[in-house]
């Protein structure tokens, strides 16, 4: 990447950087507060504020319990939830050079899957204490990821290596998977389906309070990374002249994005296609540079989650669909618009 190239890259980052934030702080603002009257019930704005100045009417307290104590938690676990996916989408599709490529690339979710499916089927957990299942979970993904870390390491870090080692994982631990359902009861087959499904109904203060610290240290660490991986992005012999550590940067990248998808599997199940979707729509906006790209995808991750939550409970409701499901459909449909948008330009590239 020339001089030329650097110069005008800086200077599109300092255009757009006070847009991005404030574009992506609306975008979560807004649908959070759409989330916060919108549930499986729905609230006016008038008879929730009307609620706060009437404690003592029993109708006032149950509409301003409901607001606080349970649709409150849960926009709030959805926001920092899609936030990490959507940061660890970015920083994957960014360091593997690959539009495809999420934090299920490196077998993370199947990983996370069987874990969970031990815990339920056999009651075997790997820790001592602590919540089986969540701790089962957050275990085998942080296993699968230090393996593709360890393999990276090793064989170098190269795109080719981290997407084959994280097929290879995805295979393994679906297949250990099958089989545990295999011999399982129907009951626990059903309780590790849903729980595979994702939700966020288990959504609590405390749950909040661990992914947001997360993600703040994961953007604390990522920032300083972030002008090497935007010359990374132009191909490692162009970072190379210029001085980048490239396997140093694209492992710090994988362990931040493999531990930010591994606490938030552990505490919201499997929720797809929110760090694939994230960084495209990111790109869309005309935002390629990581130093954009990973925060406008943190905050469209955000709001994808939000939006997709209140989607899960208003379709079927009384029903609250698995928010999986929903997220996978919304993606899928965006996968299926982006081909047939750029059909002409993939069509003459193949």
């Amino acid at each position: 990447m020339n001089e030329v190239a650097i110069k005008s890259r800086i200077v599109a980052f300092e255009r757009n950087k006070s847009l991005i934030v404030a574009l992506g702080l609306s975008a979560v603002l807004i649908a959070a507060f759409a989330a916060m009257f919108a549930g499986d019930t729905p609230i006016k704005p008038a008879a929730f504020f009307s609620a706060l100045l009437r404690p003592g009417d029993p109708v006032a307290a149950r509409t301003a319990a409901i607001m606080l104590r349970i649709r409150l938690p849960r926009i709030a676990l959805a926001v920092v939830s899609g936030a990490g996916l959507g940061l660890s989408g970015a920083l994957m599709q960014s360091i593997l050079g690959n539009p495809l490529a999420s934090p299920y690339t490196l077998g993370i979710s199947s990983a996370a899957g069987f874990g969970a499916s031990l815990a339920i089927v056999a009651g075997r957990s790997v820790l001592a204490t602590g919540p089986i299942i969540a701790g089962n979970a957050f275990c085998f993904s942080m296993a699968a990821s230090l393996a593709v870390y360890a393999m990276a390491s090793t064989l170098g870090a190269s795109p080719l290596i981290i997407i084959l080692a994280g097929m290879g994982l995805n295979f393994f631990f679906s297949s250990l998977t099958t089989l545990l359902h295999y011999f399982a009861s129907p009951e626990a087959v059903y309780r590790a389906v849903f729980w595979t499904s994702g939700s966020l109904s288990s959504a609590s203060w405390d749950s909040v309070a661990t992914l947001s610290a997360l993600l703040v240290l994961s953007l604390l660490v990522t920032a300083p990374l972030l002008y090497d991986l935007s010359i990374i992005v132009e191909g490692d012999s162009n970072a190379s002249v210029v001085g980048v550590d490239v396997a140093k940067v694209r492992l710090a990248c994988l362990l931040v994005s493999a531990l930010m998808t591994s606490c938030v599997i552990s505490i919201v199940g499997v929720i797809g296609f929110i760090g694939l979707v994230a960084p495209h729509i990111s790109r869309m906006l005309g935002m390629d540079d990581p130093r954009l790209l990973v925060p406008l995808s943190s905050a469209i991750g955000a709001t994808l989650l939000v939006l997709s939550d209140v989607a899960a409970m208003r379709i079927a409701a009384p029903i609250v669909l698995p928010i999986g499901a929903i997220t996978s459909i919304v993606g899928v449909v965006f996968l299926f618009s982006l081909v047939i948008v750029n059909r002409k330009r993939l069509w003459n590239q193949g």
